[in-house]
Parts: C-alpha cells; sequence; structure tokens
C-alpha cells in the first residue's frame, strides 16, 4: 500500500499484472486519502488518543508500511488501507489496530455517511 509500480517490476509483469497492480495501488491511494477526512472529521478525541496509545506501542518492524511509522494519522491511514484490502493481514501483522479499526468503522459507519452527503453538498455549492 501506498507504493507506486517501479519500472523494474513492471518488466517482469504482463500487462494483466500490471493493470491489478495498478487498480490496487490505485485503491489504495483512494483509502488512505480517505481515512484522513476521517481521521479529521469523525475520529473523537478518545478514539485519537487510543490510536496513539497503539501507535506508539508498535515496533518499528510492525507497522503496516514505513510511512505508517510517521506519525499517528499516517498509522492510521496506511492501517485503514490494509483493513479494507487485506484485513486478515493487518490482523495477524497488528490484533489491537485490527479491532479498533473493526469497531471505529462498523460504529461510525452512520457518521461518516453523514459526513459524506455534508461534503457533497458543499461540493455542489462551488
Amino acid at each position: 500500500p501506498g507504493l507506486l509500480l517501479k519500472e523494474s517490476d513492471r518488466e517482469k509483469m504482463t500487462p494483466q499484472q500490471i493493470d491489478q497492480e495498478t487498480q490496487k495501488i490505485e485503491r489504495g491511494t483512494i483509502i488512505h486519502e480517505y481515512a484522513h477526512g476521517v481521521w479529521r472529521e469523525l475520529t473523537t478525541l478518545d478514539e485519537q488518543w487510543e490510536w496513539l496509545g497503539l501507535h506508539d506501542r508498535t515496533p518499528k518492524d510492525k507497522f503496516v508500511t514505513d510511512r505508517a511509522s510517521e506519525s499517528v494519522k499516517e498509522d492510521f491511514c496506511e492501517s485503514s488501507i490494509v483493513f479494507f484490502t487485506e484485513p486478515k493481514e493487518l490482523k495477524k501483522k497488528d490484533e489491537g489496530k485490527y479491532n479498533f479499526l473493526k469497531e471505529f468503522y462498523d460504529e461510525s459507519l452512520e457518521k461518516e455517511s453523514q459526513w459524506l452527503v455534508k461534503e457533497f453538498a458543499e461540493l455542489e455549492k462551488e
């Protein structure tokens, strides 16, 4: 997640594999940026503190990506990518973060829907 397809990797792949990998990267980017909005608009201060605790207890080699180790927000966004695209992998790598995201996204579905409606309404005004 969060990485571009390298030319050296592309040379070893079929066009179909390149297309599949490109789609995976695009989905990851969309989820990552969406998660930034979710963090900013939908997480409570208590949830942010809880995630900070999970982030601070994570050993450097256990973050889902190098980017996730850079900050609490990047960790939330990068972990969200893995949660939505490879949930079993996140659960295996960090069950605490998996459980947090499962509960958070399950409980916040209604809040997310309301937030998206509000965002689209703002865009229509422009």
